[in-house]
């Protein structure tokens, strides 16, 4: 894949966009296949949709901002490159999951078993999931001007409101 850097214009961050949903599990369902998973392209498009939304629920998504309606989250849905370095993670440990999850099943049938337990891939999927809300919400530093000046701040630097403290 090859991804088109844009030039810093007036010392802003210019976005990079690491592609589409469905460019992206592609890459994906490819290095994954490599390693001897046998989890579908549909399984990992599932796991990049069902984690974008995850994603949206505590960012919002770099199309947004340029967007004028309501837009489908679907496999044409293009994810910024600092997006996808939150998401990556997450969606790497679903397929872990899924994987898991098959190879257990077979082994009930006679197959033999590698890789990861599906216990052992649940607890990186919960903990790369948990993970994701850490990393994506950010707020730019703010302050609050109250009109009151600086006679409400304690010698510490703590604001004080009211009540019995200081």
């Amino acid at each position: 894949m090859v991804a088109s850097l844009q030039p810093v214009v007036d010392g802003e961050y210019p976005s990079l966009t690491a592609g589409t949903i469905e460019k992206l599990a592609q890459i994906l369902f490819e290095e994954l296949q490599m390693s001897g998973y046998s989890i579908l392209i549909d399984d990992v498009q599932a796991a990049i949709v069902c984690q974008t939304r995850y994603y949206a629920g505590w960012a919002a998504l770099e199309v947004q901002y340029s967007a004028t309606a309501a837009m489908n989250l679907d496999i044409s849905l293009p994810i910024a490159a600092y997006e996808w370095s939150f998401i990556e993670p997450v969606v790497r440990a679903h397929c872990a999951l899924l994987q898991a999850q098959r190879v257990e099943g077979s082994s009930s049938l006679g197959g033999e078993r590698f890789g990861l337990t599906e216990s052992e891939a649940r607890t990186l999927y919960n903990e790369a999931r948990e993970k994701l809300p850490k990393d994506a919400f950010v707020a730019a530093p703010f302050s609050i001007d109250t009109g009151l000046g600086d006679q409400y701040v304690t010698q510490n630097g703590y604001f004080w409101v009211g009540g019995f403290w200081p």
